[in-house]
């Protein structure tokens, strides 16, 4: 057993060992790039030193330290990004022709119109060529961006509403999606636009759009000119009081009146004592004659008939109910002031219902793009 011992003991201590370098190098790269984040001058700074150089005409300087600022570790927000790309195309592009770059400066133009597609530029960095190149980008670039809140009160009477915008006219579509039950509800669509301001509604007066829970909200986009599409996802959570039950309310159904006719109920009578004594008359008349007929006696299984017949005449009389038909107009017309008085009361608290139905949609926090 000692020499088993002995035997293992190697492997385990290379194994031991290479752990432990492992979660040295790991270590001495984070040290790395901790150094090399804490060496590179923060973006809001080297963003100013470029905007001194765009003033001062240096063209160079401006492209060289954006380069420079894109291939740091450090990430750059998203209101950092917007500042950059806007100074890095006005350097590609100044209004002095022997330094303009047109092709070099639609690069960051069309990541400017990505991260927002009504952008303006300042107009310490805007002149007509430069506004011309941003026109060109957003007509080249299908890009759509959503700016929702980080919470919103939906009621019935008071939807949501999310501001989407796209470089392009576009339809929009949106659609919320339970993950509980994933049922999805079309909240609101337009036709060809570029902003457009979508409804988000928690119920439409019938049924639940939005009840309490997680939710996926999908806002679907197409592009009118060339039918490229694409979709923004946001998740949220809606919290609030239980959906109202609304109870359907019945059609209105006149009343009517039934009527027995006496004369009917006379004909049933007659009818049924006429086929009976028929019956008795004709099983009486079929009997022989002489001592044939003195020997036997009469059926009685005609009797049996002819009472049958009488039996089924009286019973009936007493279920013939006779014809149903409309009632007078005073009763059809309290009947009907009845069901509106029903229905006014039955809606008059569906809407109070309603109106207390209320819920609160969370949208989760997005990284900066």
């Amino acid at each position: 057993m000692p020499n088993n011992i002995l035997r293992l003991r190697p492997p385990l201590a290379a194994f031991i060992c290479a752990l432990a370098f492992t979660s040295m190098l790991a270590a001495a790269r984070a040290a790395q790039a901790q150094d090399a984040a804490a060496a590179t001058p923060r973006a809001a700074e080297t963003i100013a030193l470029m905007r001194a150089d765009l003033v001062a005409k240096r063209y160079v300087a401006v492209i060289e330290r954006g380069n420079a600022l894109l291939s740091s570790p450090r990430p750059l927000s998203r209101d950092e990004q917007m500042e950059l790309w806007q100074v890095l195309a006005a350097a590609y592009y100044p209004p002095e022709v022997a330094a303009q770059r047109p092709d070099s400066a639609m690069l960051p133009l069309d990541a400017l119109v990505r991260l927002a597609p009504d952008v303006k530029l300042p107009q310490s960095f805007s002149w007509p060529g430069l506004d011309s190149l941003l026109e060109r980008s957003r007509s080249r670039v299908f890009a759509v961006v959503t700016r929702p809140v980080s919470e919103y009160a939906v009621s019935t009477t008071e939807p949501a509403y999310l501001t989407v915008v796209a470089t392009r006219p576009a339809r929009f579509r949106l659609t919320t999606i339970s993950l509980a039950s994933g049922v999805a509800t079309v909240q609101d669509s337009t036709d060809a636009r570029r902003d457009v301001m979508l409804r988000i509604r928690a119920h439409d007066g019938v049924r639940t759009l939005i009840s309490p829970g997680r939710h996926e909200l999908r806002v679907w986009a197409e592009d009118v000119s060339t039918g490229d599409t694409t979709v923004l996802v946001h998740h949220f959570t809606a919290s609030g009081g239980a959906p109202p039950a609304i109870a359907a309310v019945p059609a209105f159904v006149p009343p009517t009146t039934s009527t027995v006719s006496t004369a009917r109920r006379g004909a049933i009578v007659l009818g049924g004592l006429a086929f009976a004594g028929a019956t008795v008359a004709i099983a009486n008349g079929a009997r022989a004659e002489g001592a044939l007929r003195r020997e036997y006696r009469a059926d009685t299984r005609a009797l049996i008939v002819g009472a049958a017949m009488v039996g089924a005449a009286v019973t009936g009389i007493f279920m013939e109910r006779g014809r149903s038909r409309p009632a007078d107009e005073e009763t059809v017309r309290r009947a009907r002031a009845e069901y509106d008085a029903r229905v006014t009361a039955a809606e008059a608290a569906a809407r109070t219902r309603l109106a207390r139905y209320r819920v609160t949609l969370r949208i989760d926090p997005m990284e900066d793009r």
